[in-house]
């Protein structure tokens, strides 16, 4: 039997406001990311200076975070990024999971998917091995997979 349309609404702002409230309760995990370590120094930079960028920088698409791990804390960067302006992602390339050029709401909840549902996993370079994007937009990445 399907859902009617009133449902789907309901569930639909009900894993919106679910993904909004656990971004605000792990914020604390991704402040000090900013403040407090060389990564967050670079992500700042990165924001007061879009330009200072290399198109070439290889990254682990889904890794909003640049930790070299691809997990629940990018789900939460990436939504705080797009939705409260609390976090600057010093790749945000690797935020665009579904590589279509733009940061939106469904490249967490794609994240989410891949993590925790065995949905498709993000798309290339991919969250395993690093690479550069092999698409042309205007997201740029000052730092990415460790050498």
């Amino acid at each position: 039997m399907a859902s009617s349309p009133i449902v789907f609404r309901t569930r639909i702002r009900a894993i919106t406001l679910s993904l909004l409230t656990l971004g605000s309760l792990l914020s604390f995990f991704i402040t000090p990311l900013q403040s407090d370590s060389a990564i967050g120094q670079i992500a700042i930079d990165f924001c007061d200076r879009p330009s200072e960028v290399d198109p070439n920088t290889e990254f682990l698409r889904g890794d909003c975070t640049s930790d070299g791990v691809v997990d629940l804390t990018d789900a939460v960067a990436n939504i705080l990024m797009q939705y409260t302006g609390s976090y600057c992602s010093p790749c945000r390339d690797a935020c665009d999971v579904d590589d279509n050029g733009s940061l939106e709401i469904t490249d967490p909840i794609m994240l989410l998917s891949y993590i925790f549902a065995g949905g498709a996993p993000p798309a290339p370079p991919g969250p395993l091995e690093c690479g550069p994007d092999p698409s042309v937009d205007h997201l740029t990445c000052v730092r990415g997979c460790q050498a």
